[in-house]
């Protein structure tokens, strides 16, 4: 368990290709305790339990990208006897590559 935030992006996504691409991404977390904000433990045997998986649909041109997001998952928290699963909120996007070749940078809109 990681004592801070971790964030992160997936390298691939802002590269430069050509076509249309069906991606997954898949994760799970679990957890036994919470802490607090000092990072001691204020909750044992929590039980908490994530998996998820992101669909995702890509079109591709020279410099347009497209795509749509399509999650879903289960979410188990034992100890407060919480149980939740299905379909996340669908999300559509458009970007364009900034017309720098030497790297790849790729603003995108969500909605």
């Amino acid at each position: 368990m990681l004592p801070k935030v971790a964030l992160a992006v997936n390298f691939y996504d802002g590269a430069r290709a050509q076509g249309t691409y069906f991606l997954t991404y898949s994760s799970v977390y679990t957890a036994d305790e919470m802490t607090d904000k000092n990072g001691n433990a204020s909750t044992k045997d929590f039980g908490f339990f994530n998996a998820q998986e992101l669909l995702r649909l890509c079109y591709y041109s020279s410099d347009f990208v497209a795509t749509a997001l399509a999650p879903f998952g289960d979410t188990d928290i034992h100890s407060m006897n919480q149980n939740s699963s299905g379909l996340g909120d669908i999300n559509l996007g458009a970007g364009y590559f900034l017309p720098i070749k030497q790297i790849d940078i790729l603003p995108m809109i969500f909605v």
